[in-house]
């Protein structure tokens, strides 16, 4: 990803309102926009054009767990602020206040990437806290799990902790294989953009693992359009369900905010995405 964002970007970016409003992707979401984005040229051609990638990578025979942990990936920190600010459009803080709420002693965010979305809950539990007058007296470790090294690096290097009381760290583990954390022994657990990377078999074992690992509840961000060599579920949030959370909430948004005129993401070109159709998953115990 080599775009280069501008003050501009940053400046159309702000017009969506996330900022007032952090759930304007659920509010601004109709089953019937699903069906209209299909009608604009732009996303039907970058949506081909991903397709044709996906292909070629799947003809390849490339195993896609094996690139995601062998890539490099490399960031500038303009690119990264943009980035954490482009996904909260689509990684809405559903629930996120339980992050916040007393006794919340530890938080993972598997797949975590560079780090921008963990950082944002660390920003999201900071402004909680002071918004409720709450001084914890213990800390809250929120901690970054992530299979390639060079990702773990931008994340160390780009988070900074907003709160003396918020200990952020970062570790190269393949949580499918195994969270190394106790049982019942952390407080919530997320996973943004993983599910579809993974086969069914290690999307099983990631569940079993999250629900291993987890007392109080998980979010999970995920697309849901179907592409080759992906896994796109629309049975994910049942999944949660037969694993042993006994309350599960399913929202459906799109990537960007809509629009009959045009494409509002203003680094849609550069990032080469069409508009994507995306689900949010709360499950509680």
């Amino acid at each position: 990803m080599t775009f280069h964002p501008n003050s501009d970007d940053f400046k159309k970016l702000k017009i969506w309102n996330m900022e007032k409003d952090p759930f304007a992707a659920l509010e601004d979401y109709q089953p019937y926009k699903e069906w209209v984005r299909w009608l604009k040229p732009s996303h039907t051609w970058q949506y081909l054009q991903l397709v044709i990638r996906r292909k070629k990578m799947q003809q390849s025979n490339l195993d896609l767990q094996k690139y995601y942990k062998n890539a490099r990936i490399g960031h500038t920190l303009n690119r990264w602020n943009y980035l954490k600010q482009r996904k909260a459009w689509y990684i809405p803080p559903l629930n996120w206040e339980k992050f916040a709420s007393k006794g919340c002693r530890q938080i993972i965010d598997i797949g975590c990437g560079d780090g921008d979305v963990t950082n944002r809950v660390a920003q999201f539990v900071a402004k909680q806290w002071k918004k409720n007058g709450f001084n914890p007296k213990s800390p809250l470790t929120i901690e970054g799990m992530d299979i390639n090294r060079s990702r773990i690096a931008n994340a160390t290097g780009f988070c900074k902790s907003p709160h003396s009381n918020i200990h952020m760290k970062f570790s190269a583990n393949n949580a499918v294989e195994k969270i190394p954390k106790e049982d019942k022994s952390v407080d919530y657990t997320m996973a943004t953009g993983v599910f579809e990377a993974l086969d069914n078999p290690s999307a099983d074992k990631l569940i079993k693992e999250m629900e291993r690992v987890t007392q109080k509840g998980i979010y999970v961000e995920d697309p849901a359009d179907p592409f080759p060599g992906g896994f796109a579920r629309k049975e994910l949030p049942e999944m949660f369900l037969q694993c042993g959370f006994s309350k599960v909430e399913s929202r459906t948004i799109l990537s960007e905010p809509f629009s009959f005129l045009r494409r509002l993401d203003p680094c849609w070109k550069e990032m080469g995405m069409p508009i994507c159709k995306i689900q949010i998953i709360w499950a509680e115990r």
